[in-house]
């Protein structure tokens, strides 16, 4: 039986994942609340819902892809009036891991699954079709999404129980956003002491600096670092975990601008 899909949240990430599970042969049905939003997966053969309730009707598999943990809590709680006894709700927001828990065990008592798989790579690997997932969920519920997911994603990774896939997401995040302000300041200082950084850059990535943050710094699009931030640090703080670097990177990172990164480069 062929598996049949459903997806919410049609923005910058969700549009082209969507068309990538088309291509992959899956049934897709879809919903954004706005309607012009789907014009381009339904173009492509996406069946158009008017509401995440019938979405939910119509799919075993439910792809969520909105904003934050406030719009994930309202798409779950309407999917959850009319999910089909056994479907899997795949949360792919990025969120608080506690959130997904929540969430997660509200639907066991609707005989639904869920996982939270988060993705990397932002919105050039959605195009591409070479997003990483980081899931965490009942194993058979990840593989029951697994199929999916390898329609927009090269590397998929399970991490553990619910949650784990957000706590994976928000340190690859810390990571991603520490390496940027480290990038922009050292481009900066060679700036300053004469070495161009369209010079500077190509003897870094040859050496122990080589990073693809490094790589791609002027593709940066900077959009969601203080709400990663402010999550790493809520995790840090409920875990008793000392994150002083991470503190000054969710300030400093404030000062960046997109502009900034592209004029690095001219």
């Amino acid at each position: 039986m062929t598996t049949q899909v459903g997806f919410i949240g049609l923005g910058r990430m969700g549009q082209p994942m969507s068309r990538h599970i088309l291509k992959a042969g899956f049934a897709l049905t879809v919903f954004d609340v706005q309607v012009e939003a789907m014009q381009s997966v339904v173009a492509l053969g996406a069946r158009a819902a008017t509401s995440a309730r019938e979405v939910a009707r119509a799919s075993d598999v439910i792809l969520v892809m909105v904003a934050d943990d406030a719009q994930v809590r309202a798409v779950v709680d309407d999917l959850l009036q009319d999910a089909r006894a056994g479907a899997v709700i795949a949360v792919c927001s990025s969120i608080h891991p506690q959130t997904c828990g929540d969430l997660a065990d509200r639907a066991h008592t609707r005989d639904v699954g869920f996982v939270d798989a988060p993705v990397a790579r932002g919105q050039r690997g959605a195009e591409a079709g070479d997003l990483t997932v980081f899931a965490g969920g009942a194993k058979n519920d990840f593989e029951k999404c697994r199929p999916v997911f390898a329609a927009y994603a090269q590397a998929i990774f399970w991490m553990g129980a619910v949650g784990a896939g957000q706590i994976t997401k928000t340190c690859n995040n810390l990571m991603h956003w520490s390496t940027i302000v480290a990038c922009y300041e050292t481009l900066t200082l060679g700036a300053r002491l004469g070495i161009a950084p369209n010079d500077l850059r190509p003897a870094l990535l040859a050496g122990s600096a080589d990073s693809r943050t490094l790589r791609e710094l002027e593709l940066v699009k900077l959009t969601w670092p203080d709400k990663d931030m402010a999550t790493a640090l809520a995790l840090a703080d409920e875990s008793e975990t000392p994150v002083p670097l991470m503190e000054h990177v969710r300030a400093l990172i404030k000062q960046i601008a997109v502009d900034d990164l592209r004029g690095l480069f001219r």
